[in-house]
C-alpha cells in the first residue's frame, strides 16, 4: 500500500448501529444503538418520535462510533457500559410506520419533521437514489451515507 492507503487503513473505519427487537405479543420494540443512526416513530407521514437525537442540531457533535481497530473499541468492555437502550411502546404512540435511518438522513428529517410520508412512500431503490440526488444537488441533503429501512408497523 502507498502512504495514503496505509494510514486510512491503520486509522480504520467507522459505523453505527441501530438494532430493533420485536416481541411477538406486545407492542413494545427495544430500540438498541451506537453512533448517530436514528430510529423515528411516525403517524400519518409526520415524525411523533426519535431516538437517540430529537434535534437536528445533534447531529452537529461528534457520537461514539463502532471501529475496525480493535483499540477504539475499548469503551464496549468498560465495566459501566451499557449499549444505550429504547422502549418504545408503539401502541401508545399510536406510530403506523418506523423509519430507521443512517446521519444523513436523519439529519434532513428532523430539520423536516413533516416530511416523514416523502420517505415511506419510496416504492424502489432507483425512486430513492433520484429522491436522495435532488436533495443533494439541492444542497438540503448532505452528502454522507443515506441507508433507509421502513418498518409498517
Amino acid at each position: 500500500m502507498d502512504w495514503m492507503r496505509a494510514g486510512a487503513f491503520e486509522r480504520g473505519s467507522f459505523a453505527s448501529l441501530l438494532g430493533l427487537r420485536f416481541q411477538p405479543t406486545s407492542p413494545i420494540v427495544e430500540v438498541s444503538g451506537i453512533g448517530d443512526s436514528i430510529i423515528a416513530a411516525t403517524r400519518d407521514g409526520e415524525v411523533i418520535r426519535s431516538w437517540p437525537y430529537t434535534t437536528a442540531e445533534q447531529f452537529d457533535n461528534s457520537p461514539q462510533l463502532l471501529a475496525t481497530v480493535g483499540f477504539e473499541n475499548r469503551f464496549l468492555f468498560e465495566e459501566a457500559t451499557r449499549l444505550p437502550t429504547l422502549q418504545l411502546d408503539l401502541a401508545d404512540l399510536g406510530a403506523d410506520t418506523l423509519l430507521l435511518m443512517t446521519d444523513a438522513l436523519g439529519h434532513w428529517l428532523l430539520r423536516n419533521p413533516e416530511s416523514a410520508g416523502q420517505l415511506i412512500e419510496f416504492g424502489g431503490d432507483a425512486q430513492f437514489a433520484g429522491w436522495v440526488e435532488a436533495h443533494r444537488a439541492a444542497g438540503e441533503l448532505r452528502r454522507d451515507d443515506t441507508t433507509l429501512i421502513v418498518v409498517p408497523v
